[in-house]
């Protein structure tokens, strides 16, 4: 449930992985990063990156 929250703010948030962590209930980042790999099979930057990437621009 905490990982699916820090996904939907990574992918609409510019807030920092740490502070997404932070916000979801993790003190940890590594332990933080480690558990959202485990779960999405991407760091929380690869998977920001790629949510990024696929937003349609604005217009």
């Amino acid at each position: 449930m905490r990982i699916r929250r820090a996904m939907d703010m990574l992918a609409v948030s510019p807030a920092k992985v740490s502070e997404v962590a932070a916000i979801s209930g993790y003190e940890d980042v590594k332990y933080f990063s480690r558990l959202f790999k485990k779960h999405t099979g991407k760091t929380p930057s690869e998977y920001r990156e790629e949510a990024l990437s696929f937003k349609p621009s604005g217009s």
